[in-house]
């Protein structure tokens, strides 16, 4: 409980009835903030049709957050339906080309992952790539496993290696499973030669 109400004073540093007071009239960063108010509940009556509504109006708006959550709602399955890979997708391209970082590695997953264009690896390389240089770790652990596997790429070793030692001295705690799992195929690739 402590942590979601941690989440809400970064998300909404307004309360809530201002936010819904000054709705109409305030623009895409706020109906983001009802969007993700509406959905966690707080200080509203839970109400996942309006948190959709609020959020869609944000993203339509082009607001590159509010198109990271709905990419991440379509991605995941909410309570308003299943998961749907293409309207994720769709929702993810749109962050994406704006540069939000997160929705370039989360495209780029769902083309890994075969979730969307089937077998297009190079089309995931390309989104993990554009994230991993804005300093998403995640995109560049995955990416070191494409250059380590060939997958969507050509392999190079030395080059993963170089992201995954990125990857551990940025994140810094040797507890963290990003950090363990880079250190497993560091180790790997050093006995290769790299």
């Amino acid at each position: 409980m402590e942590k979601k109400k941690q989440v809400l004073e970064v998300v909404c540093d307004q309360d809530v009835e201002t936010l819904l007071a000054t709705a109409e009239s305030s623009g895409a960063e706020a109906w983001m903030k009802l969007g993700l108010v509406y959905r966690q509940g707080e200080g509203v009556d839970r109400d996942v049709k309006k948190a959709w509504h609020w959020m869609e109006r944000a993203a339509d708006a082009g607001l590159a957050g509010a198109q990271l959550c709905l990419g991440s709602w379509y991605d995941v399955g909410t309570d308003m339906g299943g998961e749907d890979f293409v309207k994720a997708s769709q929702w993810y391209q749109k962050a994406a080309e704006q540069g939000e970082q997160m929705a370039q590695f989360s495209l780029g997953k769902l083309y890994f992952e075969q979730k969307i264009g089937k077998g297009d690896f190079a089309k995931a390389v390309e989104w993990f790539e554009k994230s991993s240089a804005q300093g998403n770790l995640y995109a560049r652990f995955t990416l070191a496993g494409c250059l380590v596997s060939g997958m969507g790429t050509k392999i190079d070793l030395v080059r993963a290696k170089t992201l995954l030692c990125q990857v551990v001295d940025e994140v810094g705690d040797e507890k963290d499973p990003l950090v363990q799992g880079a250190h497993q195929v560091i180790e790997v690739l050093e006995n290769y030669g790299a």
